[in-house]
């Protein structure tokens, strides 16, 4: 009985400070629970990645052409052919010179051959920067900037984002903001979403764990006297 004084006590103040952000573990726990992570938050049902075709012989040759030293080297695939990008430059595999950026209609019929959703895409526009969403909580590109965009008019409004010479950077949707908001939310890492170790976090991690102890001291605690109290009235009756 001598806990149940201060455990009410506890319990009532920590009510106030973890009651938003248990509230927000809940909502983000159902998201990810209910909404299909692979089909819909990544899109995999509205869009097929390219398929990287190479000649190793062209990609070779392609090296050998190169005359600045390569601190870094990638092979990807883009709307003109696969491309070689190094710490300084982006090489076309299929003439072997430096590509160039290219213009709205690769980069539509490009997106074209990607989309695999119910909706039409609407026209390319280039974005000298993306703004995030949600009041600043969500970048959908990482910070990048100059890509052409893509959207589709389909239910989860499909977003493929291109840099200058053709390469996808990535697929987006409105599924996949609220994914990221309530993740971020959800660790309390508000800035890139990945530390799961941060001060924030600990604290109310410890404090919702002692908001649930004190719960259960308070549980237990009305439990004995309500137990108390029934066999006191059984022995009245008795009596």
């Amino acid at each position: 009985m001598s806990l149940l004084k201060p455990a009410r006590k506890l319990h009532k103040i920590l009510s106030y400070f973890v009651f938003i952000q248990v509230t927000l573990w809940i909502v983000g726990g159902a998201y990810f629970a209910l909404v299909p992570f692979k089909p819909l938050v990544k899109g995999q049902d509205y869009y097929q990645p390219p398929a990287l075709t190479a000649d190793p012989l062209s990609v070779s040759e392609t090296i050998r052409f190169m005359e600045t030293p390569l601190e870094s080297l990638s092979i990807s695939p883009s709307a003109q052919g696969p491309l070689l990008k190094t710490n300084q430059s982006v090489f076309s595999v299929n003439t072997g010179h430096e590509a160039l950026p290219i213009d709205k209609d690769a980069i539509a019929r490009f997106a074209q051959t990607l989309y695999t959703g119910p909706g039409s895409l609407k026209p390319p526009t280039f974005l000298d920067t993306i703004e995030p969403k949600v009041a600043g909580l969500v970048d959908e590109v990482g910070g990048r900037r100059e890509l052409w965009l893509v959207e589709a008019n389909d239910g989860p409004g499909t977003r493929l984002y291109f840099d200058a010479y053709g390469t996808l950077v990535t697929v987006r949707n409105d599924a996949w903001v609220g994914f990221d908001l309530l993740w971020k939310l959800h660790i309390m890492d508000y800035g890139e979403g990945e530390d799961f170790n941060n001060p924030l976090l600990m604290v109310f991690s410890v404090s919702a764990l002692l908001f649930a102890l004190s719960g259960c001291v308070l549980a237990i605690g009305g439990l004995r006297q309500s137990l108390s109290r029934r066999l006191t009235r059984r022995r009245r009756a008795r009596g």
